[in-house]
């Protein structure tokens, strides 16, 4: 579940230097399919009392789930989520975006120009107003839901 951090969130470039994307993977897909995906996504939001269970172990994770996960061809892996987490001070709640892009080639990330276009098809803000942070080697996108 998304917490308050202590620190801003580093850059994205700052995050994936680390990890030297080049050379670059080729990255396709196919419009009609990544807007199904996203549209099928967005009708299963995943309520807070199911995130609850993730978290405690009594619920299979987004990343597991076939149904949140769309493999891009040559090596991408996307998973992608709307979940809805506790507001910063308490006050409700709010329904968030959570997307994670890796690649299947050990020690390599996807780079800034595929999560950008990736991103932006699936309704994110531009990555300077988004969340982001590192799970490994995948890169990880968090903003607002807004329907």
């Amino acid at each position: 579940m998304l917490t308050e951090r202590e620190k801003p969130p580093t850059s994205l470039a700052e995050s994936i230097s680390d990890y030297g994307t080049k050379p670059m993977i080729p990255l396709a897909w196919d419009h009609k399919e990544l807007q199904k995906f996203r549209q099928d996504v967005e009708r299963r939001k995943v309520p807070i009392h199911e995130m609850r269970r993730i978290v405690s172990g009594d619920a299979t994770i987004i990343g597991d789930r076939p149904s949140h996960v769309l493999n891009l061809p040559v090596a991408f892996r996307l998973v992608y989520s709307v979940e809805e987490h506790p507001r910063k001070d308490n006050n409700g709640t709010v329904w968030i975006r959570h997307m994670s892009m890796s690649l299947g080639v050990p020690g390599k990330v996807p780079s800034i120009p595929a999560i950008e276009m990736i991103s932006k098809e699936l309704g994110f803000p531009p990555l300077k107003e988004c969340f982001v942070e590192m799970e490994g080697t995948a890169v990880c996108l968090m903003a607002e839901f807004e329907d």
